[in-house]
């Protein structure tokens, strides 16, 4: 089962006890410097930003973790874990091994899972039970799966 699998099976487990969110969008929100698309809501779906100000934020290290994709910056910052702390609720993030001493703070003292990957070798009979791929007998056999 995938991480975001066993997260979400975690969360929704306990719905009606409220005291778990993601730190996500459409939960508690992740900072963006793309344009906000008209069906989205500031602070609701996204925190739009600029990209000046994102620079900025990561620049003075105010994101736990962050990325640039297509253009664009995306990044957890530690406002929005403070947010989700002070309502009394339990911040669930998936973030990389290297972002944990970010999350690691005096403030911020959090419970760290891992959850080890499968090997490849259970991925691909995985993969092929739910015909995800097909295994196909190359002549060239450095080329299979």
């Amino acid at each position: 089962m995938h991480a975001l699998t066993h997260t979400h099976l975690i969360i929704n487990t306990h719905t009606n006890t409220g005291i778990f969110t993601m730190v996500k969008s459409h939960s508690y929100n992740i900072d963006t410097s793309r344009e906000q698309n008209v069906n989205e809501d500031n602070s609701v779906d996204f925190y739009f930003v600029s990209r000046r100000q994102m620079e900025q934020d990561i620049e003075h290290n105010k994101f736990v973790e962050h990325a640039y994709y297509e253009g664009h910056y995306y990044g957890i910052s530690i406002n929005s874990i403070r947010k989700v702390i002070n309502e009394g609720k339990t911040c669930v993030l998936i973030v990389a091994p290297q972002s944990i001493r970010y999350v690691r703070t005096s403030e911020i003292r959090p419970f760290i899972v891992y959850l080890k990957p499968p090997t490849a070798d259970y991925m691909k009979q995985h993969w092929v039970e739910q015909k995800w791929i097909k295994v196909v007998e190359c002549k060239y056999p450095a080329l299979s799966l």
